[in-house]
């Protein structure tokens, strides 16, 4: 018989709008050439989710394993805000100040973009998503559960 820890965890699944975007394939690839040099020249970038829904991490990376399972995540994340939207909520003081400069002294790009940097961050464990408020809290936290089922998926 189900407890109630699982009776709660059934209804967030079932209520959880990112849960089975993924699937169940493998949704990570191989870069192409291309990618490779934009990732030879940029060592620092873990990885990206693709224009053609891939998730590719960067060979020429620095990170440890674990920190590429945690870039892994963030773009797990990423994809799935890309196939279902990213959620609307406010930046606050600190999130505008931090991307209005991050990229060499350039804004980081559109606010969607921002949104969907936090979020991957923060499902991620990366503390960079600048004190982020509880809504966003709250949508990091549906987004894990699906990136998390999916990866428990493709593991089988």
């Amino acid at each position: 018989m189900p407890d109630d820890k699982d009776i709660l965890n059934l209804i967030e699944k079932e209520h959880n709008p990112y849960m089975n975007v993924l699937g169940a394939e493998p949704v990570e690839r191989e870069p192409k050439p291309e990618e490779l040099d934009y990732f030879k020249a940029n060592p620092h970038v873990g990885g990206m989710a693709t224009e053609d829904q891939r998730v590719i991490l960067n060979p020429h990376t620095t990170l440890t394993p674990e920190q590429q399972q945690y870039v892994k995540q963030n773009e797990l994340a990423r994809l799935i805000m890309m196939k279902k939207g990213v959620p609307e909520f406010q930046l606050t003081p600190e999130q505008q100040q931090y991307f209005a400069t991050m990229n060499q002294g350039k804004p980081y790009g559109p606010e969607e973009a921002i949104r969907a940097t936090i979020l991957g961050r923060i499902v991620s464990g990366d503390e960079t998503a600048q004190n982020p408020t509880p809504e966003q809290i709250n949508y990091a936290k549906q987004l894990h559960s699906a990136v998390q089922s999916y990866l428990n998926q493709v593991k089988k």
